[in-house]
């Protein structure tokens, strides 16, 4: 019996040392998951902060943006009627509501709401027959046919429209033609547009342009591509516009 209760001592603080090295075991788990729950729960946060500052800087650019709308509205729009009023030239006048129209357009493109291609192609058509018209040139529209049924956002629609009224000022100013072709077409995923004219082809000082430049520019807004082709006989231009349909 001396020698036993030792034993059982020995045999005790075994047992003891094991269970407290095993709940040692399982704290320093448990610890190690409480921080890995902490790392994500910060990267979460982090990560959730970083985007309402994103949507708050957004939100106030887009606030700013619309303030100065509303002031370029007021103020040059005003100034615009004015000069439609008292002007005594119709050519002024006339270049003062389409000024008027243009800024209608710029205030309104801020809310960039969808709309179906075939109805702002239309607009767009109807806009550069009447600028042809004005500068003696014959207009033929394009077939919409194959774009019924696409929907654009309002930001795509905004740019095409500004592109197709830079190409059309610079076919007026620059080509000296009689005739101008707008074409549509969608083949696959990708939609083509183009303007074509018979004046005496592109020259370089245009080619270099602020305007074409702008035209570039908005080009890759929209993520498409913008090229001039001339024509091989060396007379004429066609101006190309191509864009996938899936874009954004």
């Amino acid at each position: 019996m001396q020698f036993a209760f030792p034993l059982i001592l020995v045999v005790f603080f075994l047992i003891l040392i094991r269970r407290f090295v095993g709940a040692l075991q399982e704290s320093e788990q448990l610890n190690r998951e409480l921080e890995q729950r902490v790392a994500a729960i910060d990267t979460q946060l982090q990560a959730s902060y970083a985007a309402n500052r994103t949507w708050e800087l957004k939100e106030a650019t887009e606030q700013q943006k619309q303030k100065i709308y509303r002031d370029l509205h007021d103020d040059v729009g005003a100034r615009l009627v004015s000069i439609m009023h008292t002007s005594e030239s119709g050519e002024q006048s006339k270049l003062a509501q389409s000024a008027l129209a243009s800024l209608r357009e710029t205030v309104s493109s801020g809310n960039f709401q969808d709309e179906k291609l075939v109805d702002m192609l239309t607009d767009s058509g109807h806009n550069i027959e009447a600028r042809c018209h004005n500068s003696d040139l014959s207009f033929t529209a394009p077939s919409l046919d194959q774009v019924k049924d696409i929907v654009f956002s309002g930001n795509r629609c905004y740019h095409i429209k500004r592109i197709l009224q830079e190409v059309v000022s610079n076919i007026i100013k620059h080509a000296d033609a009689a005739e101008v072709v707008m074409e549509v077409a969608v083949a696959g995923d990708t939609l083509q547009l183009n303007l074509a004219d018979d004046g005496h082809g592109l020259p370089p000082a245009v080619e270099a342009g602020n305007g074409m430049t702008n035209i570039r520019f908005r080009a890759r807004e929209i993520r498409g591509e913008a090229a001039w082709l001339a024509n091989p006989a060396g007379w004429g231009c066609r101006f190309q516009l191509r864009l996938a349909l899936t874009s954004t």
